[in-house]
């Protein structure tokens, strides 16, 4: 097997992702869509998600929070204490 590299990215504080321009910028690093005659494309494999990091992010926050939500909400009495989604599938 040649050379392989792979990248993670566990933060907090200062360089944590805490907003969807840093998520895409996160996405672009990792993908290479960046101008650079050292990286090519072709030579990256995703293991698991797709290319859309942004809309793979989404689908986790469904799978977690959907049901949770949803329990949530069909408990409270007023509708100024139900939450709502902040992240919209696509």
């Amino acid at each position: 097997m040649g050379n392989t590299s792979y990248t993670a990215h566990i933060s907090n504080k200062k360089s944590a992702i805490t907003s969807k321009s840093k998520l895409l910028g996160v996405s672009k690093h990792n993908l290479r869509k960046y101008k650079s005659d050292d990286y090519s494309k072709d030579n990256i494999i995703v293991l698991r998600g797709t290319d859309d990091l942004l809309q793979d992010v989404k689908n986790v926050y469904h799978q977690e929070f959907d049901e949770v939500i949803k329990e949530y909400n069909e408990k409270q009495k007023r509708a100024d204490r139900k939450l709502f989604r902040t992240c919209c599938r696509a």
